[in-house]
């Protein structure tokens, strides 16, 4: 004779959002944040090289577990099980994203080379995403170690919020990709100082 268990939602709680859902919400924030100041240079002129655009997708993939963990607040079903695979998506993502800022970041440090691409307080752009990507490991090993203080829950209050978080991503992962497939062209070709895709169909 077997038995089967099944992993139910825990009961909405009433009032104020846990800690937990203030940090899904605030991680997917702060990576669309700093894709958008990507983007805000590359429409200055300065188109990305593939490592950038890794990392860019990287960010994107770090917010895929906060984004699924909201989502399903939102629709009052969220369950340890989601918050585990939410946790793991965002720390292999992470992980995958500082190697590649690691990997561009000893590309550039040789005697008198300056590096790529703006300065911002002293560190190029892929170093703070080095930064970024290791912080984001460090608090899911925070989160493991004290999960019944910031463990996300169901909560009655969940709305406006939690919308525009899901909405913001969707915006931002369709904008950096089609930027992408744009620079890219039919041949993916990121070696390049323009847009390709309007020369692939003959526009230019």
């Amino acid at each position: 004779m077997t038995t089967t268990t099944t992993t139910t939602a825990p009961a909405a709680t009433l009032g104020r959002r846990p800690l937990g859902n203030y940090v899904m919400l605030l991680i997917p924030l702060a990576y669309c944040g700093i894709l958008a100041a990507s983007l805000a240079v590359q429409f200055s002129g300065e188109l990305p090289c593939e490592l950038c655009l890794m990392q860019r997708w990287c960010m994107l993939l770090v917010s895929v577990g906060p984004v699924y963990v909201v989502q399903r607040i939102r629709l009052g079903r969220l369950t340890p099980h989601d918050v585990s695979r939410g946790l793991g998506v965002t720390v292999v993502a992470s992980m995958l994203g500082g190697l590649i800022s690691l990997h561009q970041l000893t590309l550039t440090n040789l005697p008198g080379h300056h590096g790529f691409g703006p300065v911002i307080l002293g560190l190029h752009t892929y170093t703070w995403a080095l930064v970024c990507f290791t912080l984001t490991v460090l608090y899911a090993a925070v989160h493991l170690m004290w999960p019944a203080r910031l463990a996300p829950q169901n909560t009655r209050a969940a709305g406006a919020p939690e919308r525009l978080v899901v909405g913001l991503y969707v915006c931002t992962t369709l904008l950096v990709c089609g930027l992408a497939v744009l620079q890219g062209g039919f041949h993916l070709d990121f070696h390049t100082f323009r847009y390709e895709l309007p020369h692939d169909l003959g526009l230019l």
